[in-house]
């Protein structure tokens, strides 16, 4: 039994190795899903390796979402904010998950920084991530979805004690939810 764990151990290290040398270009890592097996998902084609100057982006938007998912602030906001502005590509459509993953997790602090910068691209990608979502719905359900989505979002608005203004702000975002630019 010891000896297979050690296997394992050392066929983690190697793997580790490996991928280290590859100096991070791999997207998906290998992930640890219990003691005695290593998975390695998404290292099949070159299509998952990311060349080296793409990379950094990828990387600095994850950390400054971590940073975020913490503790609410301000400045990093803003950081992630520009680098929003700067980014096209897969880059930019990451922003459409993100903004709503800030939207779930700091939903006062997030309408705030949106109802000040109202051409925020974060506010775009937000609005085009609810979009997306609610697109894969049938036509005929797209507007009660949004409806109950909304309705959510300002109930929690109201037990936080929201002001009126960043209640109207949440109004403002799903008035402009627009499912059908993805049919």
């Amino acid at each position: 039994m010891s000896n297979m764990i050690l296997k394992n151990i050392v066929y983690v290290i190697l793997t580790g190795f490996w991928l280290y040398s590859c100096h991070g270009k791999v997207e998906n890592e290998q992930q640890i899903t219990n003691e005695d097996s290593v998975e390695t998902s998404g290292i099949d084609s070159s299509e998952n390796i990311i060349q080296e100057s793409t990379m950094y982006p990828y990387r600095k938007v994850d950390s400054l979402i971590q940073l975020l998912e913490k503790k609410y602030d301000d400045d990093v906001l803003q950081r992630l904010e520009n680098m929003c502005q700067e980014s096209d590509g897969d880059l930019a459509e990451s922003f459409h998950e993100l903004g709503k993953r800030l939207f779930d997790i700091h939903l006062l602090d997030f309408v705030k920084f949106l109802s000040i910068h109202k051409e925020s691209c974060l506010r775009e990608k937000l609005i085009l991530g609810i979009s997306a979502e609610i697109a894969v719905y049938g036509k005929e359900e797209r507007r009660k979805i949004i409806n109950e989505e909304r309705n959510k979002y300002l109930e929690i608005a109201k037990d936080k004690n929201l002001p009126p203004n960043l209640i109207e702000a949440i109004n403002d975002i799903y008035r402009e939810i627009k499912p059908e630019i993805f049919d």
